[in-house]
C-alpha cells in the first residue's frame, strides 16, 4: 500500500511539473505574440452565408510585421460597441457592408471608416463588414438588417482585389468554419478528432498554435498557394443580359450576334490562357498557378490558420494583380471584336452585316460587370424601405500607388488599364440607380501610407482618408 501511495504522489508530481510546464510555454508564446493571432477565429458556420461572426467573441490581432488590434464582435454579431436600440423616431441610420475592408483588419474599431464618418455626420453608422464575405453575401446579409433597423441610406463596398472574383462563387462554396478560423474549402480536412472543448482550445491556445506552426512549416513544401475557389480572370468579364423586349425586337439576328460574342469571350479567354503559360515577370510564374492550386486541392491542411502573410488566407498578390490585368485585357479584347461586329470592318462583321443595325439599336454596355446582379437586387431592396444606396469602389493599392508593389518584394507593374473594370463598378452602379464614389483618389491623395505593411488593407490613415470621401460625398 506504502509502495502504491509512492508510485501515486510521483505520477501525481510528474503531472503537476507538466502542467506547470506547459502553463509556463502558454504563457511564453503568449507574451511572445503579444496575445494575437495573424488571422480571425471569431467565426461560425452559416448555412446561406457560408460564415458568421460569432456574437461577443473577443481576440487580438496581428499580421505582416502591423501593429496588434483588439477585435470585439457586438450581439448582432458586427465588429464594434453595441449599435443602438431601435426606436421609432430615432435617427436615421447608414448601413456599411463590404469585406474585411470594411471589418477594417489592421485598425482598431474607432479608426475604421465606419466610425470616422458616424464622427462626421452625428448620427449612427453600422459597420456590417464581414471577412470572407463577397457581393453576393453583402446583398443578402444587408437585406434583413435594412428590415430591422432604421436604415436611410446602405453604402457598399466593392473590394477591387477580390469581389469581381467572388460575384459567382458563393461563400459557401469559398470557406468554412475549422474551430472559430475561417478557411478556404479545399484546405479543410475531411475529418478530425472532435473532443469537448476543442474549439475552445484551438482557438485560445499560442502554445497550441505554435506546434501547428512549426508542423505545418516542416512538413508543406509551399506556403503561399492558390486555391480554384478564388476565382480567375475570366470571372470579371460578364456580357450583359439583354430584355426580353430587345430580345423580341431583335430576334434571331441578336441571338446570333450574341453567340458570336460568347464565342468570342470563350476563345479569347483561351488565347490567354496560352499566353499565361510563358507569363515570367513574377515571381510566382501564372505558368505553376495551375499545379499549386491542384497541391492546395489535395493538400488538407492546417494553412489557412498558421501562415501569416496576410490578415486573410489567399493566393499571393501578384497572382491576384496578374488575373486582374489579364481579364482587363480580355474586356478590351471583347469590346474590340463587338465594335468590328457593329461597324463594316473584318472578316467578323461581313459575316453579321444584316445584325448591324440590331447592334447600333441596343442600349447599354455589351459588357457588365459582375457585381452587377448584387447591386440591383440590393439597390431593389432600398428602393422597397425608401433608403438610398451608395457603391464605392475601393482600389486595390497597386492600382493606388506604384509605390504599394515595394513592399509585397515586388517590382512595380503598370496597372492603369485594369482601372476600366473599377469604371465598370461605377457604371453598373448607376444602372441600378445608385450613387457610386471612386475612391481612388482620394487613397492616392492620402498616399504615401494609406495602405499597410506587406498587406492590402487600409490604414487608420487610409480609412480617414475614405471616410471623408464619403462624408463629401453624402453631404453634397
Amino acid at each position: 500500500m506504502k509502495r502504491f501511495l509512492a508510485r501515486l504522489l510521483k505520477l501525481g508530481a510528474f503531472g503537476g511539473s507538466c502542467a506547470v510546464t506547459l502553463a509556463g510555454m502558454e504563457l511564453f508564446f503568449n507574451v511572445l505574440h503579444d496575445g494575437a493571432f495573424p488571422h480571425l477565429n471569431v467565426y461560425s458556420e452559416d448555412a446561406g452565408l457560408g460564415v458568421r461572426l460569432q456574437p461577443n467573441a473577443s481576440q487580438r490581432l496581428a499580421f505582416a510585421g502591423n501593429p496588434a488590434t483588439d477585435i470585439h464582435i457586438n450581439s448582432w454579431g458586427y465588429r464594434g460597441e453595441e449599435w443602438p436600440e431601435v426606436a421609432e423616431g430615432g435617427q436615421p441610420e447608414v448601413l456599411v457592408v463590404g469585406d474585411s475592408q470594411v471589418f477594417g483588419l489592421g485598425v482598431e474599431a474607432h479608426e475604421t471608416f465606419s466610425a470616422r464618418l458616424q464622427e462626421r455626420l452625428g448620427r449612427p453608422v453600422l459597420n456590417a463588414g464581414v471577412p470572407t464575405y463577397g457581393p453576393g453575401e453583402y446583398a443578402a446579409d444587408a437585406a434583413p438588417l435594412i428590415d430591422h433597423r432604421n436604415v436611410d441610406t446602405v453604402v457598399i463596398v466593392i473590394n477591387l482585389y477580390n469581389d469581381l472574383f467572388e460575384a459567382s462563387r458563393p461563400n459557401t462554396l469559398r470557406h468554412t468554419v475549422w474551430d472559430g478560423w475561417a478557411v478556404r474549402s479545399e484546405t479543410m480536412p475531411d475529418d478530425f478528432w472532435q473532443f469537448p472543448g476543442r474549439r475552445t482550445l484551438m482557438r485560445s491556445s499560442h502554445l497550441i498554435f505554435a506546434a501547428r506552426r512549426a508542423w505545418y512549416g516542416l512538413t508543406a513544401p509551399d506556403l503561399d498557394l492558390a486555391t480554384p475557389s478564388e476565382g480567375g480572370w475570366s470571372d470579371v468579364v460578364v456580357l450583359a443580359e439583354e430584355s426580353q423586349q430587345t430580345t423580341e425586337r431583335l430576334g434571331s439576328e441578336r441571338r446570333q450576334q450574341r453567340s458570336l460574342l460568347e464565342r468570342t469571350l470563350a476563345d479569347t479567354e483561351r488565347e490567354l490562357e496560352r499566353l499565361a503559360m510563358g507569363y515570367t515577370d513574377s515571381p510566382l510564374r501564372i505558368s505553376d498557378r495551375d499545379d499549386q492550386m491542384a497541391w492546395e486541392a489535395s493538400r488538407k491542411s492546417v494553412g489557412d490558420i498558421v501562415y501569416d502573410r496576410y490578415a486573410e488566407a489567399s493566393r499571393p498578390v501578384e497572382v491576384t494583380a496578374a488575373m486582374v490585368r489579364r481579364g482587363a485585357e480580355l474586356r478590351a479584347r471583347t469590346l474590340a471584336v463587338a465594335r468590328e461586329m457593329s461597324g463594316h470592318e473584318g472578316e467578323v462583321a461581313a459575316q453579321l452585316t444584316e445584325a448591324e443595325a440590331g447592334l447600333e439599336a441596343l442600349e447599354g454596355p455589351i459588357l457588365v460587370s459582375p457585381v452587377a446582379q448584387h447591386l440591383h437586387a440590393l439597390a431593389a431592396d432600398c428602393r422597397a424601405y425608401g433608403a438610398d444606396l451608395v457603391v464605392v469602389a475601393l482600389p486595390m493599392d497597386v492600382q493606388v500607388s506604384a509605390e504599394e508593389w515595394a513592399k509585397y518584394d515586388l517590382e512595380s507593374q503598370d496597372m492603369t488599364a485594369t482601372l476600366a473594370l473599377n469604371a465598370d463598378v461605377l457604371a453598373a452602379a448607376e444602372d441600378a440607380g445608385a450613387s457610386g464614389l471612386d475612391a481612388l483618389p482620394a487613397l492616392r491623395e492620402a498616399e504615401p501610407g494609406a495602405f499597410l505593411r506587406g498587406d492590402l488593407h487600409m490604414t487608420a490613415k487610409g480609412h480617414q482618408a475614405l471616410a471623408d470621401a464619403l462624408y463629401a460625398h453624402l453631404t453634397q
